[in-house]
């Protein structure tokens, strides 16, 4: 199992400004991302195929975005989206909207910005969609709140899990005792497979990790928008303002899952290792519970 990182020795600083198009930090802007929060994660611009990683090139289709996915072993898997998806994959009838390098695994992913908090939060929220969890993190951000809540992304509801098990990064990533509020897409109460997805994470975030509580907010968007989604909706009245309504749905946020959806949905189409469908040869690991320590009840 790995182990936590240690507390950064000094305040996290982002790093130097990167290549992001005035109309890409419009785009971000209209999903409450902020562009500090943006660059530090290592977000960029795609004019070419030449602009990607080189194990992402044969995803080429057209300009667009590469977001980078943080790892807890300080490893990155770059995610590419373009701004007009026109490629199909097999059997799917809507164009792809984002890429993973092929046997990239599934794991969870922290912003560079909180990797002081990792095993150390009492406060986490688990956010659906890379652009989600930029949201939510941009939200704490402009309220000077990175030290409240951890935020965790998931590239999509099985984003950290596949084959029935999850990745081991989760034991390190939450600690006993923590309380967890999960933002999944709108979905969730109309998508069997969401559904199914969210009471597995409920489960083993319980029963392995140990979190004293895992809930599920209710984003009040429509089909399958997601946090950063409304986010992008609220007014900017005060710096305050976006990550306080957040957090007051996670105040009103339930462990009950509600109605369990009657007719099963596919899964959202990915390519690579992609959101909702991770590809083969995946690092997965089982996760057996986490032993108890001496002086437990």
């Amino acid at each position: 199992m790995l182990t936590a990182t240690p507390a950064l020795a000094t305040p996290f600083t982002p790093s130097a400004p990167g290549d992001i198009t005035a109309v890409h930090l419009e785009l971000l802007a209209k999903e409450a991302i902020n562009e500090m929060m943006a660059l530090a994660a290592g977000v960029r611009s795609i004019e070419n195929p030449k602009d990607l990683p080189e194990e992402l090139r044969w995803a080429y289709d057209g300009p667009g975005l590469l977001f980078m996915n943080h790892r807890l072993d300080g490893s990155t898997v770059p995610q590419y989206r373009p701004d007009k998806p026109t490629k199909t994959r097999e059997g799917a009838k809507k164009p792809t909207k984002y890429y993973l390098p092929k046997n990239s695994g599934s794991s969870p992913y922290i912003h560079p910005s909180q990797r002081h908090l990792i095993g150390n939060a009492r406060k986490v929220c688990i956010v659906e969609g890379t652009k989600g969890c930029l949201g939510c993190i941009s939200a704490a951000d402009d309220a000077n709140r990175l030290n409240d809540v951890l935020f965790i992304g998931v590239a999509g509801v099985t984003g950290g899990r596949g084959n029935g098990t999850f990745h081991a990064d989760w034991m390190d990533l939450i600690m006993p005792g923590a309380e967890v509020t999960v933002f999944f897409d709108a979905d969730l109460q109309k998508n069997l497979a969401v559904y199914e997805a969210a009471a597995l994470l409920q489960q083993n975030l319980t029963d392995v990790c140990d979190a004293s509580v895992v809930k599920f907010a209710r984003i009040p968007v429509s089909g399958d928008a997601g946090a950063s989604d409304w986010l992008g909706t609220l007014p900017v009245r005060t710096g305050e303002f976006r990550f306080s309504k957040l957090m007051g749905l996670a105040d009103k946020a339930t462990s009950k899952l509600g109605r369990r959806p009657a007719a099963k949905a596919k899964a959202r189409n990915s390519v690579g290792g992609g959101p909702r469908s991770p590809g083969p040869g995946s690092d997965r690991q089982h996760l057996s519970r986490r032993p108890r320590r001496r002086g437990d009840q």
